[in-house]
């Protein structure tokens, strides 16, 4: 029997450092070469020739909508800044074995921009900040607000893995630490979690950079946090003026948050938000050594 007083690391779930993993010769070579040559600058193109790099003229007023609003109420706009954060951590990939100078002044630039968009608070987020800043953190439950901070994370740590720079990953730690002042149990903070799961494994990828225990902790609650009644998305949306009725998926079991995660059985909803989740979860099943969050997986 195990002894849950003083449990055994899980080592089967520690993730490869992607800053030693080696592609030269064999079967990936060629694939890890077209990913560098090619898929990383045309994703940058892409980003030029769509506007999103755009949205990063903080010092602008707020910008013509490059995605229309759709009858849902939202605009893929909503969600731009993960995609800086998803080419961020892609690129960062390949340049630990691949220095790429100007590929690096890429990022740099975008993060520069970020650093000199982000508000005092540490609140990032460019729709928002630059287009309606009264109306952040006001509904988890659709705009993906910690999604997209969750991507920029990843990114950021990524980045600072391979090249040692930390720019970027000082720009997150003070937005982490924005959220962690604005979320949890504690008084005074709201008892929310992004519907859109994300953040949580980006801040056990943090944790495992800065060893910080805040950053585990935090991790931990949005995990935990899900799915508790009653909901936190109903709440929110009659402080909003909204009937939660009027949902769009009309179910919450689209985000997993129609029970805590630690009751759930049954794989359901929207997929990618799924393995992020039970990613999240393994990776904390791990740092804590929890064998009751590893029974859910």
């Amino acid at each position: 029997m195990t002894d849950l007083s003083n449990p055994p690391r899980i080592e089967r779930y520690v993730p490869v450092d992607h800053a030693k993993v080696d592609f030269a010769g064999g079967f990936w070579e060629s694939w890890s070469q077209t990913v560098r040559e090619v898929t990383v600058p045309s994703q940058h193109r892409r980003l030029d020739e769509e506007r999103f790099l755009e949205v990063l003229n903080f010092d602008q007023p707020p910008w013509p909508l490059a995605r229309p609003i759709q009858p849902s109420g939202l605009s893929m706009q909503h969600f731009f800044d993960s995609d800086f954060g998803k080419w961020i951590e892609a690129a960062s990939y390949t340049l630990k074995a691949h220095p790429n100078p100007a590929l690096e002044a890429k990022i740099d630039d975008i993060v520069k921009k970020l650093a000199q968009g982000q508000m005092a608070d540490g609140y990032l987020n460019s729709w928002f900040i630059r287009r309606e800043p009264d109306k952040r953190w006001t509904n988890l439950r659709d705009l993906h607000e910690m999604y997209s901070m969750g991507h920029l994370l990843e990114g950021a740590v990524a980045y600072f893995e391979a090249t040692g720079k930390r720019a970027f990953l000082d720009v997150m730690i003070k937005a982490v630490d924005h959220i962690d002042a604005t979320f949890g149990r504690e008084p005074g903070k709201l008892r929310g979690y992004d519907a859109h799961e994300e953040i949580e494994l980006a801040l056990i990828k943090l944790y495992r950079v800065t060893k910080d225990p805040k950053h585990l902790k935090l991790a931990q609650y949005f995990v935990d946090e899900r799915g508790q009644m009653p909901s936190y998305y109903d709440e929110e949306a009659r402080r909003r003026g909204d009937d939660p009725a009027n949902y769009h998926y009309q179910t919450y079991a689209y985000s997993r948050a129609h029970m805590p995660v630690r009751e759930q059985n049954r794989v359901v909803g929207h997929a990618v938000r799924a393995m992020y989740l039970f990613s999240a979860m393994a990776d904390l099943a791990y740092e804590t050594s929890d064998l009751t969050l590893l029974g859910r997986l």
